[in-house]
């Protein structure tokens, strides 16, 4: 990435439930409050609305130099693709849980989820990213504003915020003992009855 440049960016299936249009929405907007920035979404991912939403890119101005569709990554390379952001953005309408914004977390990258199903779990609000209310492009642009805003150590220190936060509560060693005792409890459960 390029030093004056500020790099927002997903990576997710092209589906209606992930709220793309809505990214690329508060994009615009967050685009047209700052047309001095050198700013580009990265979308990466596959799906059955990749024309729709260039359609949607085209009918809000944006060139092909502002949203880059890069495709469906090998799991590989998100590690990397990651790591080219300023910020990760997951703004589904509906989602079990969010694995892919611990995994941009584990990055050390700033993240703004919607508030849905389980993505709030996954961030602190105001530390190691934001939350947002699900399908509000104003919202969305709001916050990506705000993180266009302020200074690269902000965004450094919710980045490490991010991280040390996958670590603590996310850490295999971590999840595995809170299953076992989950089994344990079910088994004894299961055994007086």
């Amino acid at each position: 990435m390029k030093e004056d440049q500020f790099v927002v960016g997903t990576v997710k299936k092209l589906e209606f439930v992930y709220g793309m249009d809505v990214l690329i929405k508060a994009f615009s907007l967050a685009k047209s409050q700052r047309p001095h920035m050198n700013l580009e979404l990265r979308i990466a991912g596959g799906g059955s609305q990749l024309a729709e939403l260039k359609r949607l890119c085209n009918e809000l101005g944006l060139k092909k130099d502002d949203v880059k569709f890069l495709g469906r990554l090998e799991q590989e390379q998100v590690p990397a693709a990651l790591n080219d952001l300023d910020v990760y953005v997951a703004v589904s309408r509906s989602e079990s849980f969010g694995v892919a914004v611990l995994e941009a977390s584990a990055c050390e990258v700033p993240v703004i989820v919607s508030n849905v199903g389980g993505l709030p779990e996954v961030v602190a609000d105001g530390l190691t990213g934001y939350i947002v209310e699900s399908e509000n492009a104003d919202a969305l642009s709001r916050k990506l504003i705000k993180m266009m805003d302020s200074k690269q150590d902000a965004r450094f220190c919710m980045g490490k915020a991010g991280r040390a936060f996958v670590k603590d509560n996310y850490e295999i060693g971590h999840t595995t003992s809170i299953m076992i005792q989950a089994y344990k409890e079910c088994i004894r459960i299961y055994d007086c009855n």
